[in-house]
C-alpha cells in the first residue's frame, strides 16, 4: 500500500485559536522547530486578559474575525495577540529595540514591557512557553495589547512591521512550516472546484469501485454513534483501509507495527498496549463519561479494524504550535488540516475516512473530499445519508 507523501477543547473557545495579520516580508524564513534545550518558563495565557476583545456581545467569536486571518502566513502568528517569537535574550531585545521606535515601560525577571510608537504596549517573554490547558508550546511570545479585535490586530500588525521596518523580521519571528500546505489549501479554495459526493446505502459498500473514498464524519466527538456506523461498514469486509482523526501522524510507525503483526505476537502486544495507553487519555469522555483505554471506543474501532484486516492510517498532523499560532480550530486552519487528511489517505485501493463533520461539510471548496478529488481525479467518494 503506497502513501502520498493533535488539544481540542469544547465551548467557545475551540473557535478561537487564531492566526496574525499578514505582512509581506520579502526574505526567507528558516523554520525552527521549539529549542528543547532552552530553560523555558511556561506560562498560563491569561485569558480573561486577550479573549473578550474577540468576543461579540452574546460571548461568541466575532464573525468578522476569522476571514481577516483566513490566508497563508510564512511565519508563526499570534493566539488573540499572543505573538509567536523566537528565542531571544533580554538584553538583546532592548538593543535591537530600545529607540528605535520602542521604549522601555518597565522590567522583572521574566519579561520586557515596551511602548510602541508611544501608542500601545507589548509584554515580551523571552525564553518561554505557553500552557494551554496541559498541553505545552515551547515558543517565546508577546502579549500585544488593544481593547478590540480590530485594534489588537492593527497592533499585532505595527509591531512586525516595526521587526520589519529595523531589518529584525527574520531573526524575531518563527517560519511557519505548514506554510505550503496554507498556499495549497487557498489555491483549493479560490478553485470553487467540489468533489462529488454520491449518497449510498449501507448494503451498497461492496459496489464501491477498487479505489473509492468512503467519507464517515463525526457529528459530536466523544459520542459512538458515528464510530458505530464506521464499525458497520468494516462488517462489510469491502475496505483496504480506514483514516481517522483521531490518531497523529507520527504514531504511523506505531499503526505499521500493529497493521502488519500477528494478533498474539511479543510485537502486536507491545503495539496495542502503546494504543490503549493513548486511547486512556486521549479522546477519552469529551462527551459522556471517561473509560479505561481499552474501553474507549475509538480504540475499539481500530481494534474492529484489525480483526476484519483492514489498515489503520493516521491522518491528524496538526502540533500544539500550529493549533495556537496557525488558527487550527478556525475554517481556513480546519481546511489546512484537512489537506494534510488528505496526504496520509492510500493512493489506491477502497477506504474510510472518519474525522470531525467539519472537514467534510463546508459550503467552501477545501474539505478533505475536495483536497482528494484535486489529488486522485479518477477517484470517486460516497457517504451516507444523515
Amino acid at each position: 500500500m503506497k502513501v502520498r507523501s493533535l488539544l481540542w477543547c469544547s465551548s467557545t473557545f475551540v473557535l478561537l485559536l487564531a492566526g496574525c495579520q499578514g505582512v509581506p516580508i520579502e526574505k526567507d524564513l528558516t523554520y525552527a522547530s521549539p529549542d528543547s534545550t532552552i530553560e523555558r518558563t511556561f506560562r498560563q495565557p491569561d485569558l480573561a486578559r486577550v479573549i473578550p476583545r474577540y468576543l461579540n456581545d452574546q460571548g461568541f467569536l466575532d464573525a468578522d474575525f476569522p476571514p481577516t486571518v483566513a490566508y497563508p502566513s510564512p511565519f508563526m502568528g499570534d493566539m488573540f495577540g499572543v505573538q509567536a517569537l523566537a528565542d531571544i535574550p533580554a538584553g538583546e531585545i532592548k538593543a535591537d529595540l530600545l529607540g528605535h521606535g520602542a521604549e522601555l515601560m518597565s522590567e522583572d525577571s521574566v519579561s520586557l514591557t515596551l511602548s510602541i510608537h508611544d501608542t500601545f504596549q507589548v509584554q515580551v517573554f523571552p525564553h518561554s512557553g505557553i500552557d494551554f490547558v496541559g498541553n505545552l508550546a515551547g515558543y517565546s511570545h508577546a502579549w500585544v495589547d488593544g481593547a478590540t479585535w480590530q485594534q489588537n490586530r492593527a497592533n499585532v500588525q505595527s509591531f512586525i512591521t516595526l521587526l520589519d521596518s529595523l531589518g529584525l523580521a527574520q531573526k524575531y519571528l518563527l517560519a511557519n512550516a505548514w506554510y505550503d500546505r496554507e498556499m495549497i489549501t487557498e489555491a483549493q479554495r479560490d478553485s470553487r472546484l467540489a468533489a462529488r459526493v454520491d449518497t449510498i446505502a449501507m448494503e451498497q459498500v461492496s459496489e464501491l469501485g477498487e479505489n473509492d473514498v468512503l467519507l464517515i464524519p463525526e457529528a459530536v466527538h466523544g459520542i459512538s454513534t458515528d464510530a458505530d456506523v464506521a464499525t458497520a461498514a468494516l462488517e462489510s469486509e469491502a475496505f483496504e483501509w480506514i483514516g481517522m482523526e483521531m490518531l497523529n501522524r507520527y504514531q504511523q510507525p506505531l499503526l505499521d507495527r500493529y497493521n502488519q503483526s500477528e494478533p498474539g505476537s511479543e510485537e502486536f502486544e507491545s503495539a496495542r498496549a502503546e494504543l490503549i495507553a493513548y486511547f486512556e487519555e486521549a479522546w477519552n469522555g469529551r462527551a459522556g463519561t471517561k473509560t479505561s483505554g481499552e474501553e474507549n471506543f475509538y480504540f475499539q474501532l481500530v481494534e474492529h479494524a484489525k480483526a476484519h484486516g483492514v489498515d489503520v492510517i493516521a491522518m491528524e498532523d496538526a502540533s500544539i504550535e500550529f493549533l495556537l499560532f496557525r488558527f487550527g480550530e478556525t475554517e481556513f486552519g480546519g481546511a489546512v488540516r484537512s489537506l494534510a487528511w488528505a496526504e496520509a489517505v492510500p493512493e489506491s485501493e477502497r477506504g474510510i475516512v472518519f474525522g470531525g463533520s467539519a472537514h467534510f461539510t463546508l459550503d467552501a471548496t477545501y474539505n478533505v473530499q475536495d483536497f482528494l478529488a484535486a489529488m486522485y481525479p479518477d477517484r470517486s467518494f460516497a457517504a451516507f445519508e444523515r
